[in-house]
């Protein structure tokens, strides 16, 4: 019966060709910026100019309705914790939670 050497563990043993260094790739914030023609400035800065009023007011909206969740997800909390200092404790507990869940939510 021949023996036969099993195959090299990559964690333990390094295999015997030389290793050789990856090149470096250049990452996203050291790469130039692309270069744009004066065309797509032009049409990119008109644009970004007629769409500022409805960024605005959809971020107003947006922002509205974080603090919304915030003050909800704020007052579910005391009251879990209110309700859990009674007989209902598990109940405080689950409303507690509901209301974590909910302000962690609006944080992002």
């Amino acid at each position: 019966m021949r023996l036969v050497k099993p195959a090299p563990d990559p964690w333990i043993e390094l295999p015997a060709r030389a290793r050789r260094a990856c090149p470096a790739a250049g990452g996203r914030w050291l790469e130039p910026p692309p270069r744009r023609d004066p065309i797509d400035l032009v049409f990119g800065t008109i644009w970004a100019i007629l769409t500022l009023p409805f960024r605005i007011v959809f971020g107003a909206f947006g922002l509205v309705g974080r603090l919304a969740g915030i003050v909800v997800g704020f007052a579910l909390m005391v009251l879990g914790a209110a309700v859990s200092a009674s007989p209902f404790g598990l109940l405080g507990l689950a409303i507690f939670g509901a209301g974590l869940l909910i302000a962690m939510r609006s944080l992002g």
